[in-house]
């Protein structure tokens, strides 16, 4: 409800409006009774009955009147079905921050957030292994999905910044697998070049990427090697120094390898 003077009603929060409080409110209750093991929640009234009216419930729809689009909690309801889908709870893991893990096939999901109504935040290190790669998603407002953020953990922990809207931290797909060593994203450009060449890659691997430069007959003129500390990678490899020719550039992560052919020019 948002219509002020009635006694079970949405407040401001910090710097939250009133439809903003609603949108955690109604997220954080289909979250609490998934914790509870009810599968399914339904909410009865998609319109405001009047938004003027001091009658309880008569401003608690989902919809607006004029165009029918969504309030804020509407896109958050649809948000978060969306992402969390099939997923089922099964454990609370911290209690505050809340902290609760969902499953599916295998891979875990988090819900993070601090449910006191005084506008605190904080943060949580959660726990993710080294290399791997989560999502980290954050309901807004006029949107069909939330805000999302890429991050690969460096030291076995993310820290996840929690406030009264839940946040959702999906792992990726594809993490856990084949991606975290997968050089099918390379890219090497501008070929052919005079001096330099860039060098990109995407993957959820954190070892260092290391490349060595031969001529065709096989002989060997450079080794490089770089760091790689996220899930993006871009360097520059000079080659001024070098004759004019084709090369064969093998580039290695971890376990991974392939050989691109380059020209230097004059």
């Amino acid at each position: 409800m948002i219509q002020t003077g009635i006694p079970f009603r949405a407040i401001p929060i910090g710097r939250k409006t009133v439809p903003e409080t609603q949108a955690d409110w109604i997220l954080r209750t289909s979250l609490l009774y998934s914790r509870v093991g009810i599968d399914r929640v339904f909410y009865f009234q998609a319109y405001d009955f009047d938004t003027l009216n001091p009658t309880q419930f008569a401003s608690m729809g989902l919809l607006n009147e004029v165009g029918k689009t969504r309030k804020p909690a509407a896109d958050y309801l649809y948000q978060a079905k969306n992402l969390l889908g099939d997923y089922r709870y099964k454990e609370t893991i911290n209690k505050d921050p809340l902290v609760d893990r969902y499953a599916l096939d295998g891979h875990s999901a988090y819900v993070l957030l601090i449910a006191d109504e005084r506008g605190r935040t904080g943060t949580y290190n959660l726990p993710v292994p080294k290399g791997d790669t989560v999502q980290i998603c954050t309901p807004a407002i006029g949107r069909d999905e939330m805000t999302k953020t890429i991050q690969v953990s460096q030291t076995g922990t993310i820290t996840i910044h929690v406030s009264e809207t839940p946040v959702f931290v999906m792992s990726v797909s594809g993490a856990n697998s084949e991606d975290k060593n997968d050089l099918s994203s390379l890219q090497i450009y501008p070929n052919p070049t005079a001096d330099y060449v860039k060098l990109s890659i995407e993957n959820g691997s954190t070892t260092s990427v290391d490349v060595t430069i031969y001529d065709n007959s096989g002989r060997k003129y450079k080794q490089t090697s770089f760091l790689k500390s996220g899930r993006t990678f871009s360097e520059q490899l000079d080659l001024s120094a070098l004759p004019h020719g084709s090369y064969l550039l093998d580039v290695r992560q971890g376990q991974a390898r392939t050989i691109k052919k380059i020209i230097k020019t004059l």
